[in-house]
């Protein structure tokens, strides 16, 4: 990311799950320089580490994903 500094992450984990904390993806995003920091994309969606099993969480995953997509590309072309 130091590198590419088009380069942008979306982060989705459930509220739920045991591997991937919502929280902690917050925490560790915002002890990285203000650069890096601001260019992760966090989300956190109800249930476990299969969210997308659910349709309305897998739906608003899909509308994320496709915001995210769209957005990282307007800012690669600036």
């Amino acid at each position: 990311m130091r590198i590419d500094h088009h380069l942008r992450v979306f982060v989705a984990a459930g509220r739920y799950d045991s591997l991937n904390m919502c929280e902690g993806n917050l925490r560790m995003a915002a002890k990285l320089e203000d650069d890096l920091s601001r260019r992760f994309s966090n989300h956190c969606y109800e249930g476990g580490h299969m969210m997308y099993r659910d349709q309305p969480t897998r739906l608003q995953l899909s509308e994320d994903i496709g915001s995210f997509i769209t957005e990282s590309a307007a800012d690669g072309d600036k």
